[in-house]
């Protein structure tokens, strides 16, 4: 009895020491994801509100595409809650945007309560899109800890389910679908942060009724969305690469080699010659 008791905690505590690695150590794929890294393999769902879907959403589903054979892009609801467009409709409007940007394949689903049941059913891991560990890295955490205890205590008794962090192009990390929405009740255009060709449909479905599209707001928005696309891009170079190739100084502004040039030749003599400061005895 004393040696079943001791194999039973030591069961536990292998159990709980699992549970903690995989809960603090979640597979993270770092941005830039590298094509043809992988075999593609196994399943994989991605869920969110899609409310409304974004660039950001779509750049998460192509990295999976790439690395999973079967993609499942889940739209999640709460019945007990009142959306201006339901989740039928964003899952129609999520299938038309896929199949326009080459990804008809990736299979769109409506599911209400726990995503972990629909990922147990199709065998599959569950994929979220993150800015960076360091940024919402804690926020994680927490989720994969009730993703990984809600099979193994409600299922009951499931191996728990593997989370895969896949860390988004910066370009496009300050995009999430309550940004939109803010943007279309302010009557801004949202045409830079949508797969192209697709502004006018979405526009059409979220912007609230009598709200009217200011073309300043519009102006405003796409400048932050070009400013920062800029920030990104220079993330991907060091500093010796920027400064070499263009007339960039250090804190990003540009040179006026105009002027530069013209206080060298207020301290430079017509022979070349730096003119002496100090003055004739």
């Amino acid at each position: 009895m004393e040696l079943y008791m001791w194999a039973l905690a030591a069961s536990a505590a292998l159990a709980a020491v699992y549970v903690l690695y995989l809960t603090l150590c979640p597979t993270l794929v770092k941005f830039p994801h590298k094509k043809g890294s992988v075999v593609r393999s196994g399943s994989a769902v991605y869920a969110g509100s899609f409310n409304p879907p974004h660039k950001g959403h779509l750049h998460i589903l192509k990295a999976m595409r790439e690395r999973y054979e079967h993609v499942y892009a889940v739209v999640g609801y709460n019945p007990t809650k009142k959306y201006p467009v339901s989740a039928q409709r964003r899952k129609e409007l999520l299938e038309w945007i896929l199949a326009r940007s080459g990804m008809g394949d990736i299979e769109v689903h409506v599911v209400s309560g726990l995503i972990w049941r629909f990922a147990k059913k199709k065998d599959a891991c569950m994929c979220r899109g993150i800015r960076s560990w360091r940024k919402d890295g804690s926020a994680e955490i927490f989720l994969n800890f009730l993703n990984i205890l809600g099979p193994m205590l409600l299922g009951p008794c499931q191996s728990p389910i593997e989370t895969v962090l896949f860390e988004a192009d910066p370009s496009l990390s300050g995009i999430s679908s309550s940004r939109l929405r803010k943007l279309l009740e302010n009557g801004n255009s949202v045409k830079n942060l949508v797969p192209k060709g697709t502004e006018s449909e979405i526009e059409k479905l979220f912007t609230p009724p009598n709200t009217p599209m200011t073309t300043p707001g519009a102006t405003l928005d796409e400048a932050a969305f070009k400013l920062l696309e800029e920030r990104a891009a220079a993330l991907r170079h060091s500093s010796s690469s920027i400064l070499s190739s263009s007339n960039v100084t250090s804190d990003g502004k540009n040179c006026d080699i105009s002027r530069l040039n013209k206080r060298k030749k207020l301290h430079t003599s017509p022979t070349g010659k730096k003119k002496s400061s100090k003055k004739k005895r």
